[in-house]
């Protein structure tokens, strides 16, 4: 994730204008939480194979409730301009949701 975000940070704005166009590049910050973001949930997809293959999806679906809720909670409780707030929000609801998905998918 940290590694994701980084790189967003350093080439994320220059990839976004060079497939969308400049007018949606987007700044480096908000690249860079997106990045992580991005990352956080590509590693839920292994916790959440955990989770349905073991006929677990009630935690599944709680684990990703759970992100929603703290995301929309930042969202609310942070200040700053509301591309990067939104950056974040999403970056934080995506690592509670892969924390709450790692730790039920280790229980029994």
């Amino acid at each position: 994730m940290i590694l994701g975000g980084l790189v967003g940070w350093l080439v994320g704005p220059e990839v976004v204008a060079l497939l969308f166009g400049e007018a949606f590049a987007p700044s480096s910050t908000v690249a860079m939480f997106a990045a992580a973001g991005m990352m956080a949930a590509a590693a839920s997809q292994i916790a959440s194979q955990v989770l349905v293959a073991e006929a677990r999806t009630s935690r599944l679906s709680a684990a990703w409730f759970g992100g929603l809720l703290i995301g929309l909670v930042a969202l609310l409780l942070l200040g700053g301009e509301v591309d990067v707030r939104v950056a974040i929000a999403f970056a934080i609801g995506e690592v509670v949701a892969l924390i709450l998905m790692a730790g039920l998918a280790v229980r029994r």
